[in-house]
C-alpha cells in the first residue's frame, strides 16, 4: 500500500479492518484473474437469508479496453474521473425475490452488502484496494452488460493497486490524505439495560 490511514480505534480490532480504507488513487495496471477470483470466492461464502445468495457480479477488467470503456460510461462523471485508473470495475447485482417461490426477500440488499464486505476484505488482504460507488446509472449497466433476469444493479466497485494521491485532482487529492473519522462507539451502540 502506498498511503496508510489506519483507523484510531477505541478497542483493538483485526489489523485487516483497522488498515482498510477506500482510496481513489489507482495505479493503472491489470490485476491477475486469480487474485480477483479469490475476492469473489470470499464473497461467495458470505452469509445470506435461507442461503439464497442473492448477489451476482459483473467483472470488467482494464485489459479488455472496449468493455472497460463501457463500464466507465456507467459511472457518474465525478467517479469516472478517478475510476478510469482502476484495474477492474465490478457491478454488484441483487435479486430481491427468493428463487424457490418468488416471494420478496427483505434481506437481499443486506446479504449482498455482506458479500461485498467479504470481497473487500479479501482484496485488501491481497494488496488490492477497493472503492465502492453508488454514483452510477443502473440503466447504463443494463444497456452495456448482461444483467441476469430479476437482478438489479446495486453498487459499482473500482478495484486495483493503490496509486499515488498526485494522480488525483482537488478536492479528491486532499481527501486521499485526510484523517479517517467515524462516529464514536458510544454513539453507535445502545447497550440494553445500561452498562454493567
Amino acid at each position: 500500500m502506498t498511503l496508510r490511514k489506519d483507523a484510531t480505534t477505541s478497542v483493538p480490532i483485526h489489523p485487516l479492518m483497522q488498515e482498510r480504507w477506500s482510496p481513489r488513487a489507482f495505479d493503472p495496471q491489470p490485476i491477475h484473474l486469480e487474485e480477483l477470483m479469490a475476492c469473489f470466492e470470499a464473497a461467495r461464502w458470505a452469509a445470506s437469508s435461507m442461503n439464497e445468495q442473492p448477489w451476482r457480479f459483473i467483472l470488467i477488467q482494464r485489459d479488455a479496453p472496449e468493455e472497460f470503456e463501457k463500464a466507465l460510461e456507467c459511472l457518474v462523471p465525478a467517479n469516472r474521473q478517478w475510476a478510469l485508473r482502476a484495474g477492474a470495475i465490478v457491478f454488484v447485482l441483487v435479486k430481491e425475490t427468493f428463487s424457490r417461490n418468488g416471494n420478496p426477500n427483505a434481506h437481499a440488499r443486506y446479504d449482498a452488502g455482506q458479500a461485498v464486505a467479504q470481497f473487500t476484505l479479501e482484496a485488501w488482504n491481497r494488496g488490492l484496494v477497493v472503492h465502492q460507488m453508488g454514483g452510477f446509472t443502473p440503466d447504463e449497466v443494463r444497456k452495456h452488460f448482461l444483467v441476469a433476469e430479476g437482478h438489479d444493479p446495486l453498487v459499482a466497485i473500482a478495484i486495483g493497486k493503490q496509486g499515488e494521491p498526485d494522480v488525483l485532482n482537488e478536492p479528491r487529492k486532499s481527501w486521499e490524505s485526510s484523517p479517517r473519522e467515524r462516529r464514536s462507539l458510544s454513539d453507535t451502540v445502545l447497550v440494553a439495560g445500561g452498562e454493567k
